[in-house]
């Protein structure tokens, strides 16, 4: 189960003067995620706290901002994964898709900083910055059906990712060669 700590409730349009809420997630360390979608719509109920919760019955739960953990996200975005009705996938088998999705969308978010480098003179423009977050979030929703094909949860793959680092970087080790040090 997730709540709400430390502020006071904000506005459905974001969260204003200051930090984002710490989510407490089932006796692990606090996790923050912020997602964007369009405004609140039905099926949305108050938390004890008077704070909109991180899910509602809606399919697409909406807010400007929506505080979430990745676990969350990755089942949102399953509902968003059409590819699996596409019959030669389901013949082949679906998680090449994201795979093969995921290394596209990796290639623009390339392309795109090469363009700001080339055209801008690697000036970091407004529009840049928008085009950048909105392929961004592609990567990010072909991780998570990658993770989904494989049966891995993504609040697994964060955290086990930053225990990594920080361990490495405990160990000065950040720098080093090879998956295993």
């Amino acid at each position: 189960m997730v709540e709400w700590t430390g502020l006071p409730r904000r506005k459905a349009e974001g969260w204003q003067n200051g930090n984002a809420p710490v989510l407490k997630t089932g006796g692990r360390k606090p996790l923050q995620v912020r997602v964007l979608h369009p405004p609140l719509s039905d099926g949305v109920e108050k938390n004890r706290k008077g704070c909109k919760p991180l899910v509602s019955s809606n399919p697409l739960p909406t807010a400007k901002f929506i505080f979430m953990t990745f676990s969350e996200y990755q089942k949102l975005t399953a509902k968003t994964a059409l590819y699996k009705k596409v019959p030669v996938l389901k013949k082949i088998g679906t998680n090449i898709y994201p795979v093969l999705g995921l290394a596209g969308e990796a290639g623009e978010v390339a392309e795109k900083v090469k363009k700001m480098l080339r055209n801008d003179n690697g000036i970091i423009t407004t529009e840049f910055k928008n085009d950048l977050t909105k392929e961004l979030g592609d990567v990010l929703w072909y991780v998570s059906q990658t993770a989904s094909e494989f049966k891995i949860d993504l609040d697994k793959i964060a955290s086990g990712n930053i225990e990594k680092l920080l361990s490495r970087k405990k160990r000065g080790a950040l720098h080093s060669q090879g998956d295993n040090r």
